[in-house]
């Protein structure tokens, strides 16, 4: 872990396998397609997909699988994976709601940023019973700026909307697509990977990788 120099006055969270456990809806719905269709969605397509725009995922599939139609098969995906997660509910994050609690104790500004539309947003905390607009002061989707993660376009908006240095802020991101995103825009980075590993260049640049949002709520306690 390394030592921050600036206050932390805000905690912004991405989704996706931060809060949200639905990594594992996308890589199952992947894994038909790939039987389907006689393709290898693998898991380092998966981590290019991680926050970024829907025309960049297309046009890596059409030249990682020049045989189908991209546009079509992409959308395939999207809808198998929400139907799965519409019908079997996304389950929170252990240690989510705990920490959420904490937070709400702490004179702590909370946004969000993710590579999801804002109608999944509202249906996935809804799920949860839920009401992401009662917990985040800001939320950032990725059709609301030019270009997802791993760019830091996403993190500089949401800094700009809560009004507030990237220094000063703290980002929890699971995957190195977020997690270099979020350190490229001037925040703090704490990683909780979930299905992609860290890289060497996450455990240079986050100032901790931790293994759960407990892990992360015992970490925050000490420093806010």
């Amino acid at each position: 872990m390394k030592k921050l120099k600036n206050k932390i006055e805000c905690i912004v969270f991405d989704l996706d396998g931060t809060i949200m456990d639905s990594e594992k809806e996308w890589k199952d719905t992947s894994l038909l397609l790939n039987k389907k269709y006689g393709i290898n969605i693998d898991n380092d397509f998966r981590l290019f997909c991680c926050g970024r725009k829907e025309k960049d995922i297309v046009n890596k599939m059409k030249i990682l699988y020049p045989n189908i139609n991209a546009a079509a098969v992409r959308q395939e995906w999207i809808n198998m994976a929400e139907n799965q997660m519409t019908k079997n509910g996304v389950p929170l994050k252990e240690g989510f709601r705990e920490l959420l609690d904490f937070l709400k104790r702490k004179d702590v500004k909370l946004g969000l940023a993710t590579g999801s539309s804002r109608q999944l947003v509202t249906r996935d905390f809804k799920l949860n019973k839920l009401n992401e607009n009662e917990i985040f002061e800001q939320i950032v989707t990725v059709q609301e700026v030019k270009a997802g993660k791993p760019k830091p376009y996403i993190y500089k908006e949401i800094c700009k909307r809560l009004d507030i240095s990237a220094k000063n802020c703290l980002c929890i991101e699971d995957s190195p697509n977020g997690a270099k995103a979020a350190w490229r825009a001037g925040l703090n980075v704490v990683l909780v990977p979930d299905v992609f590993p860290p890289t060497p260049e996450c455990r240079r640049k986050c100032i901790a990788i931790l293994n759960n949002l407990t892990d992360v709520h015992f970490f925050l306690s000490n420093l806010i």
